[in-house]
């Protein structure tokens, strides 16, 4: 579990305090874990496994709070068109209102404009009023004055009656004069007169205009308190109105939180989801390389049981020979004995059977030093064994210091081979197809075979000589070969895909090649088969084994020299001949019938076999 903490790097800490030896196997940014997947082949399947649930929680987690916060956005959502439409209709009204404010402003200009007016006139009729006071007044005092003289005149005319002419003649000018101007005065009077009525008439129309100047004051301070009120109005939708943008603007903020927030969970869910796909990849690349490391292992323990049993048998039959070689020296030693008693009781007929005792010795000491030979071939032939079972020991410790030295390699070059992947992905699929289909074949041939044991090979797995172990190794070293070669082929070549199928462009140059090198193995395969059908019916001597014959067709084909032509697999080369023609058996030169082991369901095996190689080709 501590290799598996260092995976993983607090989102509050920095990635440096999370790993302090600067091997980080995870790095935060920006909140978020990153992995590196070259670290991934270090851990165990459990740890993958807690890895893959662990992210799988932090995805259920963050669908939730993505949920959740969906939910939040749609209320805010709708939070902000409510608010939106409220600030509309805030502004409609606030739009309203200062219309009426202009209009009842333009009213006030024009109410205190004729105020003024009114005012101007009031004051010029009062400045016109006091004049004519004024002139009324002077008036009178004139009026008195002149009757005071009217009077003094009159008491002098009485009290002076006996006045000369002259003095008559003057005072009746005077008098004249003095009608005249009190004519005048009574003018004037009159006029004075005319004058207070106008003046009282001003005074109405004076006490009219204040009265009106008093309402209209009045209707000025009603209009203003309603513009007070107005102006108070205003100033609370205003501070209404600057409430709702500043709330519109949190949830604009709000909104874009969420959002942001939204958008973060998004990409870790995203990411976690691609991480989760890469381990999961990484589990299946394991568990198919685990697979195939078994199947290897299996197939080495397989041979370490086929080579034991060899050596089981090696020894039987060293034990066999052992005792045969006792057997014929404790005979030899009988004979010995039985000889020399004889001899002391015959010793007349001493030169003849001395004689014909030397011939038997001699006869027995050929017999015995064949034995001997044949106890050193039989020795030889153990340690040859014993050999190949160290050898084969080496191997397998070669092979899981190979399968270690794999593993190692293929945790470094994953990360380069992505293409190179596809590419080899795709040429296994092909493969695994032919393979599938060989083995169908062998299955098919094997089943055959198995229907009549006493016609198949009468050679158990016990008995295998090394030269059938050599023709295995020969045959399976150049089927490895041909499979470098196909993958070699398609990892150079170029690659197409049409409706879902993958075309490789060959070279045909290496394709006539390999083509070669495939019916090199194929006519080998068949003199084989011949050889166990003509070993099955016919069988050999002791002094020419089957083993000795298989020998002798490997090296005619490799020589060129064989029974059998040359077949063409492949119906994509120029010049293609009918496959089925050339995979019909022709008769062996000393022979007017095929091999009497090839039945009719092997050769139409065969036929299928190769149909299907020209069907399924690249």
């Amino acid at each position: 579990m501590r290799g598996f903490k260092k995976f993983f790097a607090k989102k509050d800490k920095d990635p440096k305090e999370a790993d302090p030896e600067g091997n980080q196997a995870a790095q935060v940014q920006d909140g978020y874990v990153v992995m590196e997947s070259s670290n991934l082949y270090n851990l165990s399947t459990s740890d993958l496994c807690e890895i893959i649930y662990k992210f799988d929680n932090e995805v259920k987690l963050l669908n939730s709070q993505n949920t959740v916060l969906t939910e939040q956005l749609s209320t805010s959502k709708k939070d902000l068109t409510n608010v939106q439409d409220q600030t509309k209709c805030y502004k409609e009204h606030i739009e309203a209102l200062e219309l009426e404010l202009t209009k009842v402003k333009a009213d006030l200009a024009n109410t205190q404009n004729l105020f003024e007016q009114k005012g101007t006139e009031i004051q010029l009729l009062k400045e016109h009023l006091n004049s004519k006071d004024e002139l009324v007044s002077n008036y009178k005092k004139q009026n008195e004055d002149l009757q005071d003289q009217i009077s003094a005149l009159r008491s002098e005319i009485a009290m002076r009656p006996e006045s000369s002419g002259n003095c008559c003649v003057d005072k009746e000018v005077e008098i004249k004069n003095l009608k005249a101007e009190i004519n005048k005065l009574r003018a004037n009077i009159l006029e004075n007169n005319k004058l207070g009525q106008e003046i009282q008439e001003l005074k109405l129309a004076n006490r009219m205009l204040d009265s009106e100047n008093q309402k209209n004051i009045l209707q000025l301070e009603n209009q203003v308190n309603q513009n007070k009120n107005l102006n108070e109005k205003i100033f609370s939708l205003e501070k209404l109105h600057q409430e709702g943008e500043i709330e519109n603007h949190k949830k604009t903020i709000e909104i874009e939180s969420i959002k942001r927030e939204n958008a973060r969970l998004m990409f870790q869910r995203d990411s976690s989801e691609t991480e989760i796909r890469s381990l999961k990849d990484n589990l299946e690349q394991k568990e198919k390389a685990l697979q195939k490391k078994q199947a290897k292992i299996e197939e080495l323990q397989e041979k370490l049981a086929q080579k034991s049993r060899e050596y089981s048998a090696a020894e039987y039959t060293l034990e066999t020979q052992k005792k045969e070689s006792i057997d014929l020296n404790g005979k030899l030693l009988k004979k010995i004995s039985e000889i020399e008693s004889s001899y002391k009781e015959s010793l007349e007929n001493a030169d003849i059977q001395i004689r014909n005792l030397k011939s038997q010795l001699e006869g027995i000491k050929e017999t015995s030093t064949g034995n001997n030979a044949k106890l050193f071939s039989v020795e030889s032939e153990n340690k040859d064994f014993q050999e190949k079972l160290k050898n084969y020991q080496e191997e397998c410790a070669s092979y899981q210091a190979k399968v270690l030295e794999l593993e190692v390699e293929n945790k470094k070059i994953s990360d380069k081979l992505n293409k190179s992947n596809q590419k080899r992905d795709l040429a296994r699929k092909e493969i695994i197809k032919l393979s599938q289909k060989l083995d169908q074949k062998s299955e098919g041939n094997s089943s055959s075979f198995s229907h009549n044991p006493e016609d198949a090979l009468n050679v158990s797995v016990k008995s295998i000589t090394p030269p059938e172990f050599h023709i295995i190794e020969v045959f399976k070293s150049e089927l490895e070969n041909l499979y470098k070669l196909l993958m070699k082929m398609m990892m150079e070549g170029n690659q197409l895909s049409k409706k879902g199928e993958t075309i490789y462009t060959i070279n045909s140059a290496d394709f006539s090649t390999f083509e070669r090198k495939l019916n090199d193995i194929v006519m080998q395969i068949h003199e084989t088969m011949d050889i166990y059908e003509a070993s099955s019916h016919n069988r050999p001597s002791s002094e020419r084994s089957w083993s000795s014959m298989l020998n002798g067709a490997i090296s005619r084909i490799t020589k060129g020299v064989g029974d059998r032509g040359p077949s063409k697999m492949f119906s994509c080369m120029s010049n293609q001949e009918d496959p089925n023609e050339n995979l019909v058996l022709r008769p062996q030169p000393n022979r007017k019938q095929p091999v009497r082991g090839m039945r009719r369901d092997q050769v139409r095996n065969h036929k299928s076999f190769a149909n299907d190689y020209q069907s399924g080709g690249l």
